[in-house]
């Protein structure tokens, strides 16, 4: 699994990254790097793209290679998401502390790939912690791949 940092010139790109002290204000994850999924307010929970896509709309990114005891439940697991909403109360959560970040009801997008991660046999995170950021997963001790596609 390969999770994708990135990040727009826009202002609600620059207020996460602002707020979380974060280079990136999004993360998504590729698995055959054709497709990648991942979940925005813009599209209205956890989706599906085409590379192609998500390149479009982020141009700015980087890509950190994943690898995970059990792949496949990974995958299986996030394609059992989609079509969940965006998680809302994640932006409010980031100041708040309000509701637990595995709540598996809704979605912000690091929040996804973290729960993506854990599925796939690679718990980075404690469940008990309220929220889980961009910069949180930047963050751990990871090697990086810096790649134009995956």
């Amino acid at each position: 699994m390969r999770i994708i940092f990135a990040r727009r010139p826009t202002l609600g790109s620059a207020l996460i990254r602002w707020f979380t002290w974060s280079r990136w204000s999004h993360v998504a994850v590729t698995f055959d790097g054709h497709t990648v999924i991942d979940t925005t307010f813009k599209h209205g929970g956890v989706k599906v793209h085409s590379w192609r896509a998500f390149t479009d709309d982020y141009a700015d990114r980087e890509i950190l290679d994943m690898p995970l005891p059990d792949e496949a439940a990974a995958e299986r697991w996030l394609l059992r998401q989609l079509h969940k909403p965006y998680d809302w109360t994640a932006l409010v959560g980031l100041v708040l502390r309000s509701r637990r970040w595995a709540d598996a009801d809704s979605w912000f997008c690091s929040e996804l790939v973290a729960a993506a991660c854990a599925a796939g046999g690679l718990p980075l995170f404690r469940e008990d912690a309220a929220r889980i950021t961009p910069r949180d997963l930047a963050v751990l001790n990871l090697p990086r791949l810096v790649l134009a596609a995956p």
